[in-house]
């Protein structure tokens, strides 16, 4: 059985329940008045996190933790452009 990606009212039921009832009445004002509601609340949101010292202290730790793996998908990424300049030198057809 193949993945199937659920819908946004999918969602929004999972995440806001009761948003899309509260929503689907409104005036075009109130939508935009809405949407300008969420966006104030985002970047409170974003500064918070910002603000936040145990985030902080993770976001660090995991920094740390993937510095060895970063280095070797860069190294990767680095030595498979090489070998595709060495292709393209070299007159090989490009593959799909």
């Amino acid at each position: 059985m193949a993945f199937q990606k659920k819908t946004l009212t999918e969602q929004l039921a999972e995440y806001a329940p009761n948003f899309v009832d509260e929503v689907v009445k409104l005036s075009v004002p109130e939508i935009k008045g809405k949407i300008a509601d969420l966006s104030i609340a985002d970047s409170e949101i974003e500064e918070s996190m910002k603000e936040d010292e145990d985030l902080k202290k993770c976001k660090e730790a995991l920094d740390v933790a993937r510095e060895g793996y970063n280095d070797m998908l860069t190294a990767n990424r680095l030595k498979k452009k090489f070998l595709i300049r060495m292709l393209k030198d070299r007159g090989a057809p490009k593959t799909p």
